[in-house]
């Protein structure tokens, strides 16, 4: 329904980010709720060809999880290369990577259009825990998110601002599809912290 919404343009402004598809390993509940839960993101290759515009889909992913998700990210990169595996980037105290995977990145005169698969893979062995499709397409501007195109203006330069509209919306699709893994107390106040 909200697909054909979107491409009937019922939907206004904000455009549309239509989650493809996503996916929890069928052990989820068993073993990595308990078990993944300090992430690393990392966006690869550059969208777009843009290391401005990666850093910023990082930085985006690493706020929004750690709000929104039970999930402590404890780091952000940006790579040009997507031929790393995602465990060769665990470090320590790490458990898992948080991997955004840019499938399209098309601006227009004022709309970008903007696709990604997310996947989030353990750090014990590179078995993938969770992931999303998603794509869409948004206006370069929107007045609802200016607060927030302004901080990574002023991070990353101007350039990124007209990108920030399809970061939000498409990331924010695909991240809401995680899953939660479970806090004790005592992490729960490490969280805190990172909020």
């Amino acid at each position: 329904m909200k697909r054909a919404l979107c491409m009937l343009g019922l939907v206004g402004a904000a455009g549309c980010a239509t989650v493809q598809a996503s996916h929890v390993s069928p052990g989820y509940a068993a073993s990595d709720k308990q078990k993944v839960k300090r992430l690393l993101v990392v966006t690869s290759p550059f969208p777009g060809g843009r290391e401005d515009v990666a850093k910023m889909w990082s930085a985006f992913t690493r706020k929004y999880v750690n709000l929104h998700r039970n999930f402590l990210v404890k780091a952000e990169k940006a790579l040009a290369t997507a031929d790393l595996a995602p465990k060769s980037l665990c470090g320590e105290g790490l458990e898992g990577v948080l991997w955004l995977k840019p499938t399209a990145m098309k601006q227009a005169a004022k709309s970008v259009h903007a696709g990604v698969e997310a996947s989030l893979v353990r750090c014990s062995d590179g078995g993938e825990v969770w992931g999303a499709k998603a794509a869409g397409g948004w206006p370069t501007e929107d007045a609802n998110l200016s607060g927030d195109i302004q901080e990574y203006v002023g991070s990353l330069g101007s350039d990124v601002g007209s990108y920030y509209p399809s970061t939000f919306y498409l990331l924010r699709a695909a991240l809401d599809t995680l899953p939660d893994p479970a806090l004790t107390d005592e992490e729960t106040n490490e969280k805190i912290e990172l909020e």
